[in-house]
């Protein structure tokens, strides 16, 4: 009955075709082969050929009155719109699968970046690139940009992998075949008209970082109640040691204030001659611009963890972790134009006996702060309010004997100063 049908569809086609008017063709799953007889055989006249990987194929197709020119337009979109293709050889159409299109490799050797940052931003800029990547290959030469040389059996040509190279297969975007961490050479994939393009950001990516020095130095402040904060005691002193009028800096901030006086070490000479301030950390690190420095003074102390019980309900093990105390400061600069911002985390911690809960295990003491600020390079920046309080008892004696006693009230603030210098 179909046969009878697509019979009689393809006479009324060939009449109208004959006449040549307008001819409105409408199939409903047929095979792509009797779809090409129709359209290209009986229609336009035309040699076809239909390719065995895609004679199993069926295409649902509607095509309104239209001219018989313009039934060729309409049946290679919707070829195209059911996943195949019609390609005109030698006269000839030919309705195969798409060709996959072509692509060039690309191999660059990162001069200042690593191939993890390089990696995700082209793939932002490229949504269907592929990039892989590995340790240094020995046997690809590369050329004075960092490239791939040309002419030595590597060069960049359409759709070729070069010797040496990770391959790229599978799945668009960053590649899960490498070690992105140690890889320090980069693999791209992309179409020969974006390549150019793809060289150009890479190089406008892969640019020097810049690099900061910083030197913080931590003072405990032993003040008394009625001496103000540390910073006012920080004021006092470098009014009278070196003239400096911090009245304007204070006004509105008690836990911040900067200054600019060509570098932190007039501040220290200031500072180190106040038996008030107690040094506790002076680093000093060199870092790349959006990398973290780490400074730790202190010491690992063992705390108890949990209890673990051995297979077969055997005896319960009790663990032990190391837990840091001291002067622990982790700062993040990001170089801007013209200033640093300073993401800043700082920590003044330790151990004490615990005389509640669990009496086998050290208390913890901290004061804590995280913050986020900019600076300007040589700009000294003063950080207070972490304060804590101490009570001691104390007794005086007469001619050995114990005669009277006395509760002592000791406040401490720590006052953290940091320096960033941009190289």
């Amino acid at each position: 009955m179909g046969n009878r049908i697509f019979r009689i569809v393809c006479a009324f086609l060939l009449s109208a075709s004959a006449l040549a008017e307008p001819v409105a063709v409408q199939f409903d799953q047929i095979p792509v082969k009797d779809f090409a007889k129709v359209v290209y055989g009986d229609i336009l006249k035309t040699g076809y050929v239909v390719h065995e990987s895609v004679d199993s194929a069926k295409i649902s197709v509607y095509f309104p009155k239209s001219e018989p020119k313009q039934i060729e337009r309409l049946a290679v979109d919707a070829l195209k719109a059911s996943g195949l293709a019609a390609e005109s050889v030698g006269g000839v159409v030919v309705i195969n699968k798409p060709k996959a299109p072509e692509s060039e490799v690309i191999i660059y050797r990162p001069k200042f970046r690593s191939v993890s940052y390089l990696s995700e931003l082209l793939v932002a800029a490229f949504p269907g690139i592929q990039i892989g990547g590995r340790r240094q290959m020995s046997n690809v030469p590369m050329n004075q940009y960092g490239y791939a040389a040309q002419g030595q059996g590597y060069a960049n040509q359409p759709g070729q992998m070069m010797q040496g190279a990770m391959p790229i297969t599978g799945e668009q975007g960053v590649s899960g075949l490498f070690d992105r961490v140690s890889a320090d050479v980069l693999v791209a994939r992309v179409e020969p008209e974006k390549a150019k393009a793809l060289r150009s950001l890479i190089d406008q990516l892969d640019i020097e970082q810049s690099e900061v020095v910083i030197r913080a130095v931590a003072y405990e402040v032993q003040k008394g109640q009625r001496e103000g904060s540390a910073l006012d005691l920080v004021w006092g002193l470098l009014k009278s040691k070196i003239g400096i009028d911090l009245r304007g800096k204070l006004a509105g901030s008690d836990s911040t204030v900067s200054i600019k006086i060509g570098g932190i070490d007039a501040v220290l000479n200031a500072l180190d001659t106040d038996t008030r301030f107690k040094s506790l950390s002076r680093p000093a690190v060199r870092v790349k611009s959006g990398s973290m420095a780490r400074f730790a003074v202190g010491a690992d102390v063992p705390v108890l963890g949990g209890v673990v019980t051995q297979n077969n309900g055997g005896a319960a093990v009790q663990s032990v972790e190391y837990r840091s105390s001291g002067v622990l400061l982790d700062v993040t600069p990001q170089v801007r134009q013209g200033r640093v911002d300073v993401k800043l985390k700082q920590e003044y911690s330790t151990f004490v006996q615990t005389i509640t809960g669990v009496q086998n295990s050290p208390t913890l003491n901290k004061r804590s702060a995280e913050t986020e600020l900019s600076v300007e390079p040589g700009e000294v920046v003063f950080i207070g309010g972490l304060e804590s309080e101490e009570n001691t008892d104390s007794s005086q004696a007469f001619y050995g004997l114990p005669f009277g006693k006395s509760k002592e009230r000791r406040q401490n603030e720590t006052v953290l100063m940091l320096e960033v210098q941009r190289i």
